[in-house]
C-alpha cells in the first residue's frame, strides 16, 4: 500500500515548491497565478499557517456573488477555511477515500501541522496510471513466454 509521502516522492514534490499566497492576495492575482502554473488550488498560507484553499471553484462561485468585481476582493474573502487534508503517511487509498467523500479534488498534505505537500486527484491518477501500464507490461512479458513454450519465473 503506497503511502502519501512517497506519492511525493515519485513527483518529485518539494515543500519549497508548494504554490502559496496569502488571504491578503487580490482575488485577480491567485487566479492569474494559477492559470500560470496550470493548477486548479492554492494554498493559503498566513504567518506559515496553513489557513485555507483558494480554488477555481471559489472563483466561480464569487463570480455568481460578486460579479467581475470578485478580481479586487481577497482570497481570504472567498478561499475555504475548512480545509480538508490528510498526513503524509496516509495510505493514497485513503486520501482517494477522503476526497470522494468531500467531493474535492485537491488535498494539502501535512506533517504534524506541517504543510510538506498538495496532491490533486490528477496526481493520483496519474500514479495509479503508470502502476497499471506496468502491471499490463509484465503480464503481456509473461503471456509471450507461455505462449514460446518458456517457463516463467525460472
Amino acid at each position: 500500500m503506497m503511502k502519501i509521502s512517497n506519492l511525493l516522492k515519485t513527483l518529485n514534490a518539494d515543500p519549497q515548491d508548494i504554490v502559496q499566497v496569502s488571504g491578503d492576495t487580490p482575488v485577480g492575482m491567485a487566479n492569474t497565478l494559477m492559470k500560470e502554473k496550470h493548477i486548479g488550488a492554492l494554498a493559503v498560507l498566513d504567518d506559515g499557517r496553513l489557513t485555507g484553499i483558494f480554488s477555481e471553484r471559489d472563483v466561480a462561485r464569487g463570480l455568481v456573488d460578486h460579479g467581475p468585481g470578485v478580481v479586487n476582493l481577497k482570497v481570504a474573502d472567498l478561499m475555504t477555511t475548512e480545509v480538508i487534508s490528510c498526513q503524509s503517511d496516509a495510505s493514497i487509498s485513503d486520501a482517494v477515500q477522503l476526497m470522494a467523500a468531500n467531493g474535492i479534488r485537491h488535498l494539502p498534505v501535512l506533517d504534524g501541522n506541517d504543510m510538506v505537500g498538495f496532491i490533486s486527484m490528477r496526481d493520483i491518477f496519474a500514479i495509479y496510471i503508470s502502476s497499471l501500464e506496468i502491471d499490463n507490461s509484465v503480464l503481456r512479458e509473461q503471456l509471450e513466454v507461455l505462449v514460446s513454450g518458456g517457463k516463467l519465473g525460472g
